[in-house]
């Protein structure tokens, strides 16, 4: 019987039988867990692989928009800009690089805060860098900027200050930009994948896949040019029943292996954005005096959620402020739906009641250290730095007993699960020495468990990671120079050579 065995330090996730010294693979599945010798009686005639690293289970990201990741290794992505003349020179460039009329697009996901105005760039200052070419600049899936030229087509008249808030102003501009074919779409897809395993994800979760879209990841997968496992969300709303957008997503991903492309929960955008001022809180922000928006109805939302207590689908809710993170609680306990329904982000400080709430009912949480440390300065530039050091407070889900798993949101902020440890231990934030709130940090064997929460197990699936670094080291800092070595995904191995 021939196969794979990998030796290293071997962190199985199972507390009965949590360190070995190999791993022992056949046919995509995990044939022995013991000592190199155990392994290689299993598997006579097995291939060694020794990285000398610490072999984990693969890495799962609860929350990243991969098709978006993909996207925004190939497009203007202006997130580092430091000022708007930056952005203006780096726009004249792209359409130097792409010359016509056709629109210009690309990431803005830089802060208020990093630019040295301190403001947004204009309608019409995007307009003098690049004249009579649409400009559609996208701000962290929420927002956008536009430029005069985009908002006359858009019709939103001459006097547009060129910023879109949330997903109604913005699909009144996104309608007239034109949609990428689907063979860019597939690219993106690969691309974004394949750098998920470059970093030892070896399971993900997409979580705003249109219908159309769908169709796309099925032709990737297809072919081949999909990296890793994939969950993906069906992206709902008031314009389609769930029972309809449930349906949808099952006729394309029939005759798909859900074990390696998977249909997962509904997702619903609830509120904004903590670092755009559009979260729901039940205090109105400081600087605008608005509570926030409100993306979907109350309604739609009780209609998913019934419909996830009624069929077991699944409803995952984007609900950054404590109110928007109340009002999901509230609905799910109403509708039964507890166990069916996720919250999504919930960092912007939840109430003790609805920590409380989501345990005694089984909501669980998706949470994102790494995006908790990209807004962080756009929380304190409209915030007291005290309710900042309350938010994405991990330590109490924990300590309440709710189930937490961890996810990244990139693009935008760093997608790489070492990352993500570390911000969940340090507490540290973009641009910022001195943690935020370190109370709330979790343990490294917490923060190894929000991202590994497939223990590795005889006869089941070979996904692993393989790193440079001790996962559990006492400081948190050394996981930001660590390195993945290896990423395993059914038995198939992806090395990653290191610079010397």
């Amino acid at each position: 019987m021939s196969g794979l065995i990998i030796r290293g330090d071997v962190h199985t996730r199972d507390p009965g039988c949590p360190r070995v010294e190999a791993v022992g693979i056949a046919g995509g599945t995990i044939a022995a867990l013991g000592t190199a010798a155990e392994a290689a009686a299993a598997l006579p005639g097995a291939e060694l692989l020794d990285l000398g690293g610490h072999v984990l289970p693969g890495f799962v990201d609860t929350h990243v928009h991969a098709q978006w990741l993909g996207r925004s290794l190939s497009w203007l992505v202006l997130d580092d800009a430091t000022s708007i003349g930056e952005i203006q020179r780096r726009l004249r460039a792209a359409a130097d690089a792409e010359p016509g009329d056709t629109w210009i697009q690309g990431d803005a996901g830089f802060s208020i805060t990093d630019l040295a105005e301190g403001r947004l760039p204009t309608a019409d200052e995007l307009e003098a860098a690049v004249p009579g070419r649409p400009v559609f600049l996208d701000r962290r899936g929420h927002d956008a900027l536009i430029n005069r030229t985009a908002a006359r087509i858009a019709g939103l008249g001459d006097d547009h200050d060129g910023l879109l808030q949330e997903h109604a102003q913005v699909d009144r501009v996104r309608r007239h930009v034109p949609a990428p074919d689907e063979a860019t779409r597939r690219r993106w897809v690969a691309a974004g994948t394949a750098e998920l395993r470059r970093h030892g994800i070896t399971r993900a979760q997409d979580p705003a896949v249109t219908a159309d879209d769908f169709d796309v990841w099925v032709d990737a997968h297809r072919r081949g040019e999909v990296h890793v496992r994939m969950t993906l969300m069906p992206l709902g709303g008031p314009d389609v029943a769930p029972q309809a957008l449930h349906a949808r997503a099952a006729q394309a991903l029939a005759g798909v292996d859900p074990a390696f492309l998977a249909r997962g929960p509904a997702k619903l955008f609830l509120d904004g954005g903590g670092s755009l001022g559009t979260a729901m809180r039940h205090r109105p922000w400081p600087r605008t005096g608005s509570s926030g928006v409100q993306s979907t109805p109350t309604e739609t939302l009780r209609a998913y959620a019934a419909h996830a207590a009624a069929t077991g689908e699944g409803l995952g809710v984007h609900a950054v402020g404590d109110a928007a993170i109340d009002l999901v609680v509230d609905v799910a306990i109403e509708t039964g739906a507890c166990r069916s329904v996720h919250l999504i982000h919930a960092y912007l400080a939840p109430t003790d009641a609805a920590i409380r709430r989501c345990a005694e009912h089984g909501i669980a949480v998706s949470a994102h250290p790494a995006l908790y440390w990209q807004v962080g300065p756009d929380l304190l530039d409209q915030l007291p730095e005290e309710e900042v050091a309350a938010s994405n407070p991990l330590r109490r889900w924990l300590d309440a007993g709710v189930t937490v798993l961890g996810g990244s949101d990139a693009p935008g902020p760093p997608v790489g699960v070492l990352f993500g440890m570390w911000q969940a231990r340090s507490r540290r934030v973009r641009g910022h020495e001195e943690p935020l709130g370190p109370e709330l940090a979790v343990s490294a064997e917490e923060a190894l468990a929000m991202f590994t929460p497939d223990p590795l197990r005889v006869g089941g699936p070979a996904d692993l990671a393989v790193i440079d670094v001790d996962p559990l080291h006492p400081d948190p800092g050394a996981l930001l120079d660590g390195s993945v070595l290896a990423t395993v995904v059914a038995g198939r191995v992806t090395e990653f050579p290191q610079a010397a």
